[in-house]
């Protein structure tokens, strides 16, 4: 049976048509050629919350309004509309945007009869909003992750070299299925099959129909699925977001998702099953995927922080290394030249020689303190570090002139350029002092 079959049927036949509507994921409206309302579910008028008195006014212009006041571009919709009863064979199948944020896969298609007569149209309508803030979720979280692990990965190696990774994924969109109707009895044997079951498993509807489920499902499935059924089929409960897998014409494993509802005679026992199924294949592989690549990330986090650790220890290691090798220097140049130094000065020598021998000993007394590694960092030149060192030593300024072999004006010009850069200007501050107490 085509799709537009069907749907004169469900003009037709008012039982069926309700049960079949109510059962639908979609919110459904269905339309004659003059554009008088003919049928519509509950989903419907829940998604766009229609009113009553709209929906019982005969003509769908009150309700085209209402509709139109809930959308974001409403002039874009009538204008559709418009164009769609002006082309009655025209399917029509795109998203609209709500007011409020929601967003909604439409598909509209005609009701023809076998005779080409056109009897109206139908509307479907399903919310994917949560779908597309999944989506939006996923893809942040996944972001999240990528770029850590680049912060992570740059943060070691920037000694080496500077690299960024970034790696992104774009996720396809997933597509809005009409999903399949089906119908069957107490004892889950199919009764009903709509024709668009063939575009998802390749299964005709007459080629399923007196069968099972089941029959469709891999032998591991069945075992799992069918017990879960007829518990439910047994409690009389409703099918919601129901999975399991079929076996498609062509041997392929089809993930589906189902919602069904009981049914019953004038009596109220239970005829059977009524509802709708869709393909969620891409979904699930798309979803699983996300987690395979989550699990990668987080393990790629963790082998990222265990490198980190061990070249903390390396570094700790190598400024270890680094004090004892000044140590040691110290240590041999205390005990290996200055009691040499200390012999000279001891000897006769002459006033310039002892003043060279003096410098000689004053330099490596600062090469072997702390005073010249402190005082490093405050941007003095080679000939200010050798007057503070001989000021901190207690020099005069003319003692200072004659070693360095400079007129003392010269000293007094250095003395000035240490105190501003010691910043001590117009403070009532001893410079010796000060330099001694800096190591």
């Amino acid at each position: 049976m085509e799709e537009n079959e069907m749907t004169r049927m469900l003009l037709r036949d008012r039982d069926l048509k309700s049960t079949m509507l109510e059962a639908a994921i979609d919110g459904i409206l269905v339309v004659d050629s003059n554009g008088a309302v003919v049928a519509h579910n509950r989903q419907f008028a829940e998604m766009w919350g229609i009113s009553d008195e709209a929906l019982g006014a005969g003509t769908d212009e009150r309700l085209l309004q209402e509709v139109r006041d809930k959308l974001a571009d409403p002039e874009g919709f009538t204008n559709k509309v418009k164009w769609l009863y002006e082309n009655r064979e025209e399917v029509c199948r795109d998203e609209i945007q709500l007011s409020g944020g929601r967003v909604l896969d439409r598909y509209s298609a005609p009701a023809v009869g076998k005779d080409g007569d056109y009897y109206g149209r139908v509307w479907y309508f399903r919310d994917m909003t949560e779908r597309k803030e999944l989506e939006n979720e996923l893809k942040a979280h996944r972001d999240h992750l990528g770029n850590l692990v680049a912060a992570r990965t740059a943060e070691i190696q920037e000694e080496v070299i500077r690299r960024t990774r970034k790696e992104e994924q774009y996720l396809a969109l997933i597509e809005s299925i009409i999903e399949w109707v089906w119908e069957v009895d107490t004892h889950f044997i199919y009764t009903y099959l709509s024709p668009r079951i063939c575009d998802f498993l390749g299964y005709k509807p007459g080629e399923l129909i007196g069968k099972s489920p089941a029959d469709i499902m891999p032998e591991r499935e069945r075992k799992r699925a069918m017990p879960l059924i007829r518990q439910a089929m047994a409690d009389h409960k409703n099918f919601v977001d129901f999975q399991c897998v079929h076996v498609h014409r062509d041997g392929r494993h089809i993930f589906i998702e189902a919602n069904g509802k009981p049914f019953y005679d004038l009596h109220g026992r239970l005829m059977g099953y009524r509802g709708s199924a869709r393909d969620v294949t891409e979904h699930k592989r798309m979803i699983d995927a996300l987690r395979e690549r989550e699990a990668d990330l987080t393990a790629k986090s963790k082998s990222l922080e265990d490198v980190n650790s061990a070249l903390r220890v390396l570094l700790k290691q190598r400024e270890n290394d680094k004090k004892e090798l000044e140590q040691r220097f110290v240590s041999n140049v205390r005990e290996m030249v200055f009691p040499y130094l200390d012999k000279l000065q001891k000897k006769n020598l002459e006033p310039q020689q002892r003043a060279y021998v003096d410098i000689i000993k004053a330099n490596l007394g600062q090469l072997t303190s702390p005073f010249a590694g402190n005082i490093r960092h405050l941007n003095f030149t080679p000939r200010e570090i050798e007057v503070a060192s001989l000021i901190r030593d207690g020099r005069t300024t003319k003692e200072i002139a004659e070693i360095i072999g400079v007129a003392p004006s010269a000293i007094h010009s250095h003395r000035d350029n240490i105190r501003k850069k010691l910043r001590l200007n117009g403070r009532d501050v001893n410079l010796r002092s000060y330099l001694r107490d800096l190591g």
